[in-house]
């Protein structure tokens, strides 16, 4: 019994996002407009594929974090691509430097993340081997 759950931990895929906006003065109001089609996307895609494992925006004072998790890689870039405009949009809102990205999970599933989003300046951090997992 104890090697099923080890055996189990151990092909643990899962790939949580990190980003960090920090949204220019006066820009807030038209940044936190683009939630709903961030939700409204991921409900429909991710989220109802079972791909997603949450998701959701948390504001403080300029920044706004947005946590989310995926079963695997996979799961990530069909994310981007069902929220690429938002994104876009948000970035451009940001501006330059304004979006601080890191990526954590497996190094197999990172290395099909680092096309995608190695050119957002996005920091990619491998899971140590002894790490835990029920997802």
């Amino acid at each position: 019994m104890g090697d099923s759950k080890a055996s189990e931990l151990a092909q643990d895929s899962h790939v949580t996002i990190v980003p960090y906006f920090t949204v220019p003065e006066g820009k807030m109001d038209a940044f936190k407009a683009g939630f709903a089609d961030f939700y409204k996307h991921t409900k429909e895609g991710t989220a109802a594929s079972g791909e997603c494992l949450y998701y959701g925006f948390a504001q403080e004072g300029n920044k706004i974090f947005c946590r989310e998790g995926y079963k695997s890689a996979d799961g990530v870039l069909a994310h981007l691509g069902e929220v690429k405009a938002e994104l876009d949009k948000a970035v451009s809102i940001v501006g330059p430097g304004g979006l601080d990205l890191s990526v954590m999970g497996p190094a197999a599933e990172l290395e099909k993340l680092k096309e995608a989003l190695g050119p957002l300046g996005t920091k990619f951090y491998a899971l140590d081997a002894g790490a835990i997992s029920k997802m």
